[in-house]
């Protein structure tokens, strides 16, 4: 492979495709929301022991405030979630778009977002 071009005569086809299968399967393994959680947990300094009894209170800044959804704090809140009873996790405000639907059907309720503002939306519980 030279700069975006392959070189047939050389290209491995069979080392290609076994490269590309252990990068996927790190990936899969070790850039998971719940792994990435975990890496902030043990930096934290929560040893894992205590994670069923860990109250976590996830401050988040509103989508009016940063101007999009922040990706990688949902990617750590999902993760949090799913490594801790999730009732034990809590975002505020509540970013309603980083929750499952409800297979029974949202709930539409009234939000009020950190300036003051309502405004409608699905309870994530």
């Amino acid at each position: 492979i030279c700069f975006g071009t392959l070189r047939e005569a050389t290209f491995n086809a069979s080392a290609y495709l076994e490269l590309a299968q252990e990068l996927l399967m790190w990936t899969k393994h070790r850039l998971t929301t719940a792994a990435m959680a975990r890496y902030m947990l043990g930096v934290a300094g929560a040893a894992e022991s205590s994670w069923p009894r860990l109250r976590i209170l996830y401050l988040l800044p509103t989508e009016w405030e940063t101007g999009n959804h922040g990706p990688i704090r949902t990617v750590i809140l999902h993760g949090l979630r799913e490594l801790l009873p999730p009732e034990n996790v809590v975002d505020y405000p509540v970013h309603a778009h980083a929750y499952e639907p409800d297979p029974n059907g949202p709930r539409s309720v009234a939000h009020i977002d950190a300036a003051g503002n309502p405004h409608q939306g699905s309870t994530p519980f």
